[in-house]
C-alpha cells in the first residue's frame, strides 16, 4: 500500500511530474479510509459509514460542551471499557463491565443503563450470617435471596441481613442446613 505524502505538490511542481505523486496519495487515502469503513469507491450511498468503530483506551475523561456528548474508550485496572460522556462534562456513564468473573466463583454480573448493575449467582452451601461482598463495587438497592436444591423448606426463605455498599450478610432458619441459594441483586454504580 502507498504512503500517503503531505508535502506533495511543491510550488515548483510541474504537474506531470506530480502527477503519479498524487495518484499515490490518493490511492493511500483510500485504502487508509477503508479500514473500518465502506470504502470510497464503493455504492455513494455507504461511503463514509462504518463497519467496525475502534477505539484507543483514552487518558482521562473527555470534556464535552452543552451540546455535545462523548462515546470513547478507557482503561479500568488495565481492561479497556466503553464510556458515556453527557454533555457539559457530567459524570461519565460506564457503559461496559466483565460479564462473568473469571475467579471460580458462580456469580455473574451485567450492566443496565442508568447507571445500574445487575448481579447473578448460585452460592453454595451457604453458612447462616455468611458475608457476600459483590464486584465491581456499587452501592446495594435491592437484594432477593431464594433457597434452591431443598425438597423441604423448614419455616421461611433466606433473607439479606447488613446491607452495606455492595455487601450484605445472609441469613435463614437454622433449622436448614446450609443450603444452596441464589442471588438476585441490583446495584448503583
Amino acid at each position: 500500500m502507498p504512503s500517503f505524502n503531505p508535502l506533495i505538490p511543491t510550488v515548483n511542481d510541474a504537474t506531470l511530474q506530480s502527477y503519479f505523486q498524487l495518484r499515490a496519495n490518493f490511492q493511500a487515502i483510500n485504502s487508509t479510509f477503508a479500514e473500518n469503513h465502506s470504502a470510497l469507491t464503493r455504492n455513494p450511498d455507504d461511503v463514509g459509514k462504518h463497519t467496525t468503530l475502534t477505539m484507543q483506551p483514552q487518558s482521562g475523561n473527555p470534556t464535552t460542551a452543552t451540546d455535545q456528548v462523548g462515546l470513547y474508550s478507557k482503561l479500568v485496572t488495565g481492561v479497556p471499557e466503553l464510556f458515556f460522556a453527557p454533555n457539559n462534562s457530567q459524570t461519565p456513564i460506564q457503559l461496559t463491565y466483565p460479564s462473568i468473573k473469571v475467579d471460580g466463583s458462580n456469580t455473574q454480573y451485567s450492566f443496565i443503563a442508568g447507571p445500574f448493575v445487575v448481579y447473578t449467582g448460585l452460592l453454595l452451601a451457604v453458612a447462616d450470617n455468611q458475608l457476600v461482598t459483590l464486584t465491581p463495587s456499587t452501592t446495594l438497592v435491592y437484594v432477593g435471596l431464594t433457597i434452591t436444591n431443598r425438597a423441604i423448606i423448614l419455616n421461611g426463605a433466606a433473607l439479606p441481613i447488613n446491607i452495606a455498599a455492595n455487601s450484605f450478610n445472609i441469613h435463614y432458619n437454622s433449622a436448614i442446613l446450609n443450603p444452596d441459594i441464589f442471588y438476585f441483586v441490583i446495584g448503583v454504580a
